[in-house]
């Protein structure tokens, strides 16, 4: 099995990885995880070619084994013009023997690239594309109340205004311009908030005291 966790958003990859890993490996004990843009092809292509101790399937993570290894443009899920993967890199894809899992996590990847597609038709993807809109506003709610706090309905506009003023509710039809919403920033901000204004629910006198606009 081969699971390829995608961005941009990292916090929503990371849940992502964590609830495979749970479904997989829930104890652990047969779960490796490396950084892909410091350890060769080689080396993770034995790890998932190696049976787990007792028959049990390994789990390998890997993190950045593509983002790390081309140019910063594609890096950034825009293909065009870069680089494509290395023929060492691709073949890792080919060596998970059975029973075993490879979860690949690229949060500095929009999209699959089409070379791993090629390579295995048959990968299950899972992507972080975070929620805007009132989707992510409900996100945003749910937030501050895993805090123990609260936010007033009104406030929550305010806070996304502040940092993601014009993309918060919808992408723009030309994404070269798109700054989606980072969760990680975004839960920071609601922590921060929920401090500040403990014992009561979050304002939005709190935010226009405590969150710096985008451009400041």
């Amino acid at each position: 099995m081969i699971a390829f966790v995608h961005g941009p958003d990292a916090l929503l990859v990371r849940e992502a990885v964590r609830a495979l890993l749970t479904e997989l490996d829930p104890t652990g004990a047969n779960t490796t995880r490396v950084d892909g843009r410091t350890t060769a092809p080689n080396q993770i292509a034995t790890m998932v070619g190696t049976p787990a101790f007792l028959g049990m399937g390994r789990v390998v993570v890997v993190d950045d084994l593509f983002a790390g290894k081309r140019g910063a443009k594609e890096a950034d899920g825009d293909a065009e013009g870069a680089a494509p993967p290395s023929p060492e890199t691709l073949a890792v894809l080919g060596r998970v023997a059975d029973g075993n899992s490879l979860i690949l996590s690229e949060p500095g990847l929009k999209s699959v690239p089409a070379a791993v597609k090629k390579a295995a038709p048959g990968i299950e993807v899972r992507a972080g594309i975070p929620p805007r809109g009132r989707d992510l506003v409900r996100w945003v709610t749910a937030e501050a109340e895993q805090t123990g706090s609260s936010i007033e309905d009104a406030a929550v506009p305010v806070l996304l205004n502040l940092l993601y003023p014009g993309s918060w509710q919808q992408a723009p039809s030309n994404p070269r311009y798109d700054v989606p919403p980072d969760l990680d920033r975004i839960q920071q901000e609601v922590r921060k908030l929920d401090a500040f204004a403990y014992p009561n629910p979050i304002s939005r006198s709190d935010i226009q005291a405590m969150v710096a606009t985008t451009s400041q």
